[in-house]
């Protein structure tokens, strides 16, 4: 999986799939995510691979499995 997040920004994906620039500290949310697919597959790694209480959150383990699936689609 090292060789998928080579490239991994968080800042800078966030960016690009919510659309939202990070100027500071702040909780990344599910309902930003502006792609339904994607939005939908981070819900779906949130309750079976990593779950929590609050699946609302996207952590930083989530995020690089869904910058694995969009670059992996990507190329």
């Amino acid at each position: 999986m090292d060789h998928s997040l080579k490239k991994f920004n968080c800042y800078k994906f966030w960016g690009e799939i919510s659309g939202q620039v990070v100027v500071a500290k702040f909780s990344h949310r599910n309902a930003n995510i502006q792609h339904p697919t994607l939005r939908f597959m981070h819900r779906w790694i949130a309750m079976s691979l990593f779950s929590s209480q609050d699946i609302r959150c996207v952590r930083n383990d989530e995020m690089k499995l869904l910058f694995a699936i969009v670059k992996k689609n990507q190329s």
